[in-house]
């Protein structure tokens, strides 16, 4: 089952529609939205945040459809979670990289290693 499909449930659940304006707008969340989620793309960070608690559920349900107790998180998986929701340039890196291959990511590292060490001096 996809986010996509956990949403509708969820909406269903509470005899809303999905695309609904009605919907969309308690949501605070446009049509178009709904529609790329249709299509496989993840809500941002802070909307995941906002449906999670309108709908009664976790971050982790919609993503995944398991409870956080299922999905066991160390404490830097945390931290980057947390990096993820309150910083949208961290999002931007990692929509960018999720594509990428593994020596693509290790050449950027490097690059933003190298920048970071040159900002410090």
């Amino acid at each position: 089952m996809t986010f996509y499909d956990r949403y509708c449930e969820l909406c269903r659940g509470r005899n809303m529609k999905p695309h609904s304006r009605a919907t969309t707008d308690l949501l605070g969340i446009s049509n178009g939205s709904v529609t790329v989620w249709k299509n496989g793309t993840l809500p941002k960070a802070e909307t995941l945040d906002r449906l999670s608690r309108f709908f009664g559920v976790t971050v982790d349900y919609l993503i995944c459809g398991s409870d956080k107790d299922e999905i066991p998180l160390d404490s830097e998986m945390q931290e980057f979670l947390q990096l993820m929701a309150s910083r949208s340039e961290m999002r931007t890196l990692f929509r960018a990289s999720k594509n990428a291959t593994k020596e693509d990511i290790e050449i950027a590292s490097n690059l933003i290693d190298s920048l970071v060490n040159r900002s410090r001096k």
